[in-house]
């Protein structure tokens, strides 16, 4: 159980750390802007709001977060 848990907090981190690069890299998010997450009901769009959500709170630059669920 100790390594299930281990090796998911390994992926979360992992994540974020690469998603945090492609934004930086590609200059994706400025001060003060909104994103829209479109919520579809899958398992990628979910953790693409989840992987946000932690690297706002941890985000130089302040941005806001604003989720829709697309049918």
């Amino acid at each position: 159980m100790q390594k299930r848990i281990y090796e998911a907090n390994k992926l979360q981190k992992r994540l974020r750390r690469l998603v945090g690069e492609a934004i930086a890299d590609f200059d994706m998010i400025g001060p003060g802007e909104r994103v829209m997450v479109c919520l579809s009901g899958g398992k990628d769009s979910y953790g693409l709001l989840d992987i946000l959500l932690s690297l706002r709170q941890h985000a130089r630059v302040p941005f806001d977060i604003i989720a829709f669920h697309l049918d």
